[in-house]
């Protein structure tokens, strides 16, 4: 998926995202891209072996934007697991919605690789998520919260 004038996909419920290339988005003037949004609060989300590669972007925000802003609180789960994640603010997003309004529990992250190049580091998370083997691509070392 490329060439998009806003994001990379909007993901839902029940949903498996495995295998693709979201990459060189083209977001609109004063806009912003990701790669992949969660707005809502959502349930049985797969992502799994994908490249989210943001890096030639202008005006990414985050490969993986996982904020519930619009609302309802779940308990997930979300699986985040051996992808190539690069680019954007922050290249993980993983925040609560709505100012600490509502959350989706049960997020992991496991087993993936991360390009260089964010403008303010790897990832930002503030709601607790299982963080195991996610590494970055250039010299294998772990990437930390």
């Amino acid at each position: 998926m490329h060439s998009n004038t806003g994001d990379g996909v909007k993901f839902g419920s029940d949903v498996v995202l495995q295998d693709s290339w979201i990459h060189d988005l083209k977001p609109g003037a004063g806009a912003h891209a990701d790669g992949g949004q969660v707005q809502y609060g959502v349930v049985n989300l797969v992502i799994r072996h994908n490249v989210i590669d943001l890096s030639t972007t202008s005006s990414a925000n985050a490969a993986l934007f996982i904020a519930p802003d619009l609302g309802g609180s779940t308990n997930g789960p979300v699986t985040v697991d051996n992808n190539y994640l690069a680019g954007g603010n922050y290249t993980v997003f993983c925040v609560d919605g709505n100012n600490g309004q509502y959350f989706i529990g049960n997020i992991s992250f496991t087993n993936n690789t991360f390009g260089r190049g964010a403008a303010y580091g790897p990832v930002r998370v503030n709601v607790p998520v299982t963080w195991t083997n996610n590494t970055w691509a250039d010299n294998g070392s772990a990437i930390t919260l």
